[in-house]
């Protein structure tokens, strides 16, 4: 009984521990498709990612087909790439969320309506972007606090993200999205830890031990 007993005490304190030192993952997916949407267009296969005047509203499509769990916090992460053409010293990104159909965006056929819904909705996050004058496109985050539950929602399956910018000029000319954009997500820690099968084991020893006491 006592050998029992030193067995459910080590699995109780190795549960505690494991559960006390849970970490959350962190997974990056990279869109596999970007575009930008003017008067309506877009050009199927141009992954360009041009943004602001004229109208410019781009996108970002992410598979998050092999994503489980909880995701608890999300960030947009643009690389430096392409160039500003903006005279302004600073101008703030938004990024929102997106209701056309995922198919119909990509494919170019989502038309003014799709343009419209790239820059407008739910706001997920912005950031204001400084020392463009004459410089190469820094690298861009955008907090996605706002966009969580839509995450959530998607996991398992396709989710895509639209952006617009006050810039007088437009951002990102002569870029490449694909390969040069991801989503960083933070998976909260899973909640049963390796110890729980032995906790339970311990639990049943004890049982059956306890019942042969009393038989005796």
């Amino acid at each position: 009984m006592m050998k029992l007993k030193s067995i459910f005490m080590a699995a109780l304190s190795a549960l505690f521990l494991a559960s006390t030192t849970a970490h959350a993952a962190s997974v990056e997916v990279y869109a596999y498709d970007t575009g930008w949407y003017q008067n309506g267009f877009h050009s199927t296969g141009n992954e360009n990612i041009a943004v602001g005047l004229g109208g410019y509203n781009n996108f970002f499509a992410f598979d998050l087909s092999t994503v489980t769990g909880t995701v608890t916090s999300a960030t947009l992460a643009i690389a430096a790439n392409g160039s500003p053409l903006n005279t302004n010293p600073s101008v703030t990104y938004t990024v929102y969320d997106v209701t056309t159909d995922i198919g119909s965006l990509v494919a170019g056929t989502g038309g003014a309506a799709a343009q419209t819904d790239l820059g407008s909705g739910t706001l997920y996050g912005s950031t204001t972007i400084t020392a463009l004058s004459g410089n190469p496109m820094p690298a861009v985050t955008v907090g996605l606090a706002g966009g969580l539950t839509d995450i959530n929602a998607a996991l398992g399956g396709l989710f895509a993200v639209g952006g617009a910018s006050d810039a007088t000029s437009y951002l990102w000319g002569s870029s490449n999205g694909v390969g040069n954009v991801k989503l960083v997500l933070e998976i909260g820690a899973v909640p049963l830890p390796a110890a729980f099968p032995l906790f339970l084991a311990a639990l049943g020893g004890l049982g059956i031990a306890a019942r042969r006491r009393k038989r005796a």
